[in-house]
């Protein structure tokens, strides 16, 4: 007589509900691309009426500004783990995509990662993106923020160096000939799996 079975551990168990939750936000996504998701209340409807648009553009310019990571928290129930619990490498993967799709959720988009390995990539996301200060717009306002993780590097340029030696391409490189990093491969390949409000470009 065969029994019903359960999942092996709690590890198990939490990795089931993240990439449940994971399909979740991408149908949520796909919507998004079309029209607002789904479970928005009458609040969050869209206007497209002129002023509703001038509304936007005056809270993007002069707006208050909260840390993403509260917003995460206000409007997801969203805590990122912390980095010290996701020794494992799938569970660092799993959550590292959580945290993406999470946060495209509310149309907030980030790109060129494909430099940094999964632990570098959210230790990044946590200890900088998230700390930074955005406006807080409904997500049915159609505005959204993307984010270069080579925004976030340690140099302190104008043009960050990991822009210039992994991602511009020749002819924009040409006009930084004199102080150029030498053009390296890409030890990873992320970005292009990344969830994107346009299709990625080709570089």
């Amino acid at each position: 007589m065969s029994e019903e079975s359960e999942p092996d551990s709690p590890e198990l168990a939490s990795g089931i509900v993240k990439a449940l939750r994971i399909v979740q936000l991408q149908m949520e996504l796909a919507e998004l691309t079309g029209k607002p998701i789904a479970e928005h209340t009458a609040e969050d409807l869209p206007d497209d009426s002129p002023d509703a648009h001038l509304q936007h553009l005056e809270n993007i310019e002069s707006g208050p500004q909260f840390p993403l990571a509260d917003l995460l928290k206000e409007h997801r129930n969203f805590t990122p783990a912390p980095l010290s619990r996701l020794s494992n490498p799938i569970d660092l993967s799993e959550n590292l995509w959580l945290l993406l799709f999470t946060l495209a959720s509310m149309r907030v988009f980030i790109y060129d990662t494909d430099h940094l390995s999964d632990e570098e990539l959210y230790r990044t996301l946590v200890e900088k993106v998230l700390r930074s200060n955005t406006v807080d717009l409904p997500v049915s306002a159609g505005w959204n923020c993307r984010f270069s993780i080579c925004e976030f590097s340690d140099e302190d340029t104008d043009l960050p160096e990991c822009y210039l030696r992994y991602y511009a391409d020749e002819e924009f490189r040409s006009e930084w000939i004199e102080d150029i990093p030498p053009k390296e491969d890409l030890p990873y390949d992320r970005d292009r799996f990344l969830p994107n409000i346009v299709p990625q470009l080709e570089r």
